[in-house]
């Protein structure tokens, strides 16, 4: 007794699409390999330009005299704020590129106090409180020297989006060649 297939083909045209996206993807992660700074850069110059078209939107639904007072003030707020956010992104991407490195790194920095914390007050046993202080440790000197060389979070964080690009198009391809798609 034979069990049904679970893929079914797909049509030459989304085949086609799954290859070129695909290229493109891989295309992009090397890119981003390769030229880290622009590739990071270019995120947050897209990043300028969604919060403007946020803004925009946002301002335009404070608009309307029928909606509702407290939502048009709010609304209007929320859209100053990312045409304000946006443009001063676009004007200065680099700055915002620091800006946003030392923020996350700034994360970092509490999220590594608290493991060594927790590994001192946590309920774990000897060796998982010794390896959430030793990670704890990491993640702290990490957070530090990227606050001090900001460069290192771009590549870092420029990195790990240049495989997740890689890894997303290696699939669209094999996806695209073999014509199959999962039911």
């Amino acid at each position: 007794m034979s069990t049904p297939s679970t893929t079914t083909k797909q049509s030459g045209g989304l085949r086609a699409l799954e290859i070129i996206l695909g290229i493109i993807a891989l295309v992009v992660g090397f890119g981003a390999i390769f030229f880290p700074g622009a590739f990071f850069v270019s995120l947050i110059v897209l990043f300028g330009i969604a919060m403007i078209a946020i803004g925009i939107l946002k301002v335009a639904t404070a608009i309307p005299k029928d909606a509702e007072p407290t939502s048009r003030k709010i609304n209007a707020a929320m859209g100053i704020a990312a045409l304000v956010i946006g443009i001063l992104v676009l004007v200065a991407p680099y700055v915002a590129s620091v800006t946003l490195i030392v923020i996350l790194s700034i994360g970092f920095m509490i999220w590594g106090v608290g493991l060594m914390v927790k590994a001192f007050v946590g309920p774990s046993g000897t060796a998982m409180k010794i390896l959430e202080f030793l990670f704890g440790i990491l993640v702290l000197s990490m957070s530090i020297l990227i606050i001090i060389e900001p460069w290192v979070g771009i590549w870092t964080v420029t990195f790990f989006a240049a495989i997740a690009f890689m890894m997303i198009g290696i699939q669209a391809l094999a996806v695209g060649i073999a014509g199959q798609k999962l039911s």
